[in-house]
């Protein structure tokens, strides 16, 4: 759980946390929705962040937890979302960076899209 923040770590956490929550369109509960039960530390916590969920009319929440299999396990404020850091989570300061699924730059030529003679 070291404090600093290299680029490198700061975009493999992104990537793990936005290929999550693409991959986990339920993932928008909050931390308080766990039950004693089933709950297990994150693998990944990304907190003082701006993570965008691409939910039409959600708001930008705080921090993200990552559980081991890659979902999503809490969307929320900070200090909500930190409580699932655990001995060996790996715990990022995202300093307010924007954190959010991969983008997808999906589009075709015109004239290159077309078939051929």
């Amino acid at each position: 759980m070291s404090p600093d923040l290299s680029r490198r770590r700061l975009l493999a956490a992104a990537t793990a946390a936005g290929a999550a929550a693409a991959l986990a369109p339920a993932a928008s509960a909050t931390a308080s929705t766990r039950t004693a039960t089933t709950w297990r530390s994150a693998a990944l916590v990304v907190h003082n962040a701006r993570v965008l969920t691409g939910e039409r009319h959600a708001p930008v929440h705080g921090a993200i937890a990552v559980g081991r299999d890659g979902r999503v396990l809490a969307v929320g404020p900070s200090a909500v979302v930190r409580r699932l850091a655990g001995r060996d989570t790996d715990v990022v300061d995202a300093r307010r960076a924007t954190v959010m699924s991969g983008i997808v730059d999906a589009h075709a030529h015109p004239l290159e899209a077309a078939p051929g003679p």
